[in-house]
């Protein structure tokens, strides 16, 4: 995307490791402590961010390695993005956690708008951070894909306490060539 150019095959700098609340939520769905609606509650919970309601960064990884296989065995390139809103801890620390909240759902629902369904990946990949799985995309799609949430994110109306506030974000990605 804005900036951005080829990458290799190796993706460690994705790599997660959460010995918390990932593990135990995956061995209670392995021994199948939990069934029924609360057993998918805890897959969910262990899969997306409750705020953004995006696939975590843990799950990304498994998520971007398939979809570098795919894109091997199609032939096609994979964009790969990256968004970020801009200035967000000092926009949180001047106008609190609540519409801290409120800027990364809104930021995250256009992240996710431009996304093929069951096609696409976005996923939140840190605290003010994003990322998109692009399939079937080269650099210069995902490039249009910045511009549209760049556009959206300019337009977004966050008000707090009668103030309109500016977002803005920051945007940068790379093509997967398969291979």
């Amino acid at each position: 995307f804005m900036g951005g150019g080829a990458v290799a095959a190796g993706v460690s700098e994705l790599d997660y490791n959460d010995a918390g609340g990932a593990t135990l939520v995956a061995g209670l769905l392995a021994t199948g402590s939990h069934s029924g609606p609360r057993r998918e509650e805890l897959n969910t919970s262990a899969i997306h961010d409750t705020l953004t309601h995006l696939v975590k960064r843990r799950h990304l990884v498994d998520r971007l390695a398939e979809a570098m296989r795919q894109a091997d065995r199609h032939g096609r390139p994979l964009a790969i993005g990256m968004a970020d809103v801009d200035f967000f801890k000092r926009f949180n620390d001047r106008y609190g956690h609540t519409c801290g909240d409120m800027v990364l759902k809104e930021f995250a629902d256009v992240v996710k708008s431009g996304t093929r369904l069951g096609v696409d990946i976005a996923a939140s990949y840190g605290d003010a951070e994003f990322m998109l799985i692009l399939t079937h995309t080269d650099l210069a799609g995902g490039g249009e894909m910045d511009d549209r949430n760049r556009k959206s994110v300019e337009e977004m109306d966050i008000v707090d306490e009668a103030r309109h506030l500016s977002v803005r974000g920051a945007y940068g990605g790379h093509q997967y060539e398969p291979g």
